[in-house]
Formats: C-alpha cells, sequence, structure tokens
C-alpha cells in the first residue's frame, strides 16, 4: 500500500515538475516574436542592404521606442532576401526609415529594435 500511495505521488510530483519545466519556454517563444536581439555584425548587415532599396522613403514625424505601438499610416517594408538569409530570424519583421534610424517591428506592429544609421 505504501508503495502505491508513493507512486501516485512521484508520479503526480514530476507532470508538475514537466508542466513548469515548459512554461518558460513559452514565455521566450512570445519575447522573440515581439523584439529581436541583433549582434553588431547584424546590424550593419541589415544598415548596408536597407539602403540599397530604392522604393524605402522616409517616414517622418515618428519618434520609435522599443515596445511602442507604431502608427497606421506608417508604411512597412520586407527585408530584402540577402537580409532573410543571412539574418533568418528577422524573417517575420519588417522594416521603416526615418531619417537617422531603421525601425525593425513585429508582426504585432510594435517597435522591435531601432538601428542607428551611420
Amino acid at each position: 500500500m505504501y508503495k502505491a500511495i508513493s507512486v501516485v505521488v512521484l508520479a503526480v510530483g514530476l507532470s508538475g515538475a514537466t508542466h513548469v519545466a515548459q512554461s518558460p519556454s513559452d514565455d521566450r517563444r512570445l519575447i522573440s516574436r515581439q523584439s529581436v536581439k541583433l549582434t553588431a555584425e547584424q546590424e550593419y548587415v541589415i544598415r548596408e542592404n536597407v539602403k540599397e532599396v530604392r522604393s524605402v522613403q522616409l517616414v517622418q514625424n515618428v519618434t520609435p521606442k522599443v515596445d511602442e505601438k507604431i502608427p497606421s499610416d506608417v508604411e512597412l517594408h520586407d527585408f530584402p532576401s540577402l537580409v532573410i538569409d543571412k539574418i533568418p530570424h528577422v524573417k517575420a519583421f519588417k522594416f521603416f526609415v526615418t531619417e537617422d534610424q531603421i525601425v525593425l517591428v513585429s508582426p504585432q506592429k510594435t517597435v522591435a529594435d531601432v538601428i542607428r544609421k551611420r
């Protein structure tokens, strides 16, 4: 009888521990969809390739801040294929350009990162 109770308690404890262990990965996945952390090299790749896109017009009167919603009238652009090839995790993101910044926008239409033009 004692062994049966021990097995049930152990099974319940393990199933609870499994559930707790999976929760942080769900949180990380959610965060990664809304923001992006880029290395200096990745910022360089984006900076150099975005300036080659001729159809991108500068957005005026917007001061982007990470995690803030962007105005609905801002035109968003897909990243050039070379950027996606070199930095695949930005594929879900779009961008727009201000006078001195390249702004990465999450699928939720919030600012994910801001890269200064040099």
